[in-house]
């Protein structure tokens, strides 16, 4: 499927964590637990932007600006000026900030442990969502629909113009329901279909017709998922790497199987 080849080493000092990474216009922005820092892929300049004395989370978000960043530095809400590398602060929550997401109505969600919050940039005017949703994990839009998707612990919602108008649970016995008791990622590949990392298992849900396909661990197995997995992406061709904790691997959905890609 792909030949292997030597990757470059980014020298993050002062970060024995890496907390989320950005790709912009050929620049790498990096969140890591002391420092925020922007990396040039054309010369592998590599800027500090800010630094904390404590470790701090981090998570990014691509603003519909192009221009401007948004970052969660533990529960302290900032915009990032990526031309003239400005940072400002513009509001705190009640805990660390889990995830970021900028909506096409130019609402941002921000989810943390505890609470859902809706800011609105333009008015300056932060909304604590009412439905007790937690521990926010991830938070993507369907540009299709408009549909919001949220991972929490207590499973995945579909919101339609900021209400919630269904609820796929964590090990219910019940269609609906996914594998686990924890959702750690999120993804939409290029067909929209959504992708679930659960601590028990991977699932795919197909918005059109909301059927879901589980897959879970299955180590032993020649072509099954090699262990929990905690992210996914999409590469040109279509198939999706998956990391999870016994490894690599790669899916291919013309024959269905999982291909260990731990080792060359």
């Amino acid at each position: 499927y792909y030949s292997y080849c030597p990757a470059r080493i980014v020298n993050m000092p002062l970060n024995p964590v890496c907390y989320d990474c950005r790709l912009q216009d050929d620049v790498g922005w990096i969140g890591g637990s002391h420092s925020r820092i922007k990396q040039t892929l054309a010369d592998d300049k590599v800027e500090t932007l800010f630094t904390n004395d404590v470790p701090l989370t981090m998570r990014l978000a691509k603003g519909r600006d192009k221009r401007y960043l948004w970052g969660g530095f533990g529960n302290v809400l900032r915009r990032i000026d990526t031309v003239s590398n400005q940072i400002d602060s513009l509001l705190t929550v009640d805990k660390d900030i889990f995830s970021l997401y900028e909506a096409h109505d130019g609402r941002l969600w921000i989810g943390t442990e505890g609470n859902l919050y809706f800011y609105d940039p333009g008015p300056k005017l932060l909304q604590k969502d009412t439905s007790g949703l937690s521990g926010l994990t991830g938070i993507l839009e369907n540009p299709l629909t408009g549909d919001v998707y949220t991972g929490s612990s207590k499973g995945l919602y579909r919101w339609k113009e900021g209400k919630i108008v269904a609820r796929y649970p964590l090990n219910e016995p019940n269609a609906k329901s996914l594998p686990g008791s924890y959702i750690s990622r999120i993804y939409f590949d290029n067909k929209y279909n959504l992708w679930i990392c659960t601590n028990e298992g991977l699932a795919v849900l197909e918005p059109e017709t909301e059927a879901i396909t589980i897959y879970r661990p299955e180590p032993h197995k020649q072509f099954g998922l090699l262990g929990k997995p905690s992210f996914v992406c999409e590469g040109p061709d279509a198939k999706l790497w998956i990391v999870t904790d016994k490894g690599l691997c790669l899916f291919d959905r013309e024959d269905n199987l999982f291909h260990d890609m731990s080792a060359p």
